[in-house]
């Protein structure tokens, strides 16, 4: 018999990646012109989500891409000198390996179906 969990995972198991967001915000913010953080990642959430909404059949791409994309097209909209591949790169680097809630940890030690015990040292 196969047993599994299935879980909605950011915010779930591990932190949201909001306060990487806001990070890279102030950092455009810093080197960019704009009236506040908050402006630049509302922009960045927008047209990162209207990429995705229009990936898709021959359209497709990665959410890698998407968010490179997004990432570089904020960076212009906002005059800023950031570099969009360094950030790109942080945003990534989040996305692989988020703090994970000591809950989940604790749920996942506790469960039968969990064989990679990398995934709870971190």
């Amino acid at each position: 018999m196969v047993e599994a969990i299935f879980i909605d995972f950011y915010g779930t198991v591990v932190f949201e990646d909001g306060e990487n967001v806001a990070k890279i915000s102030r950092i455009i913010y810093e080197t960019g012109k704009a009236e506040s953080v908050g402006e630049i990642g509302n922009y960045w959430w927008k047209r990162f989500k209207t990429l995705f909404e229009n990936s898709y059949g021959e359209m497709f791409q990665t959410q890698r891409e998407l968010e490179t994309q997004s990432l570089k097209d904020t960076i212009d909209y906002f005059s800023s000198t950031a570099d969009a591949d360094k950030l790109s790169n942080e945003m990534f680097e989040y996305w692989v390996a988020p703090p994970i809630f000591e809950e989940s940890k604790e749920f996942f030690a506790r469960s039968r179906c969990i064989g990679n015990k990398g995934f709870l040292d971190k």
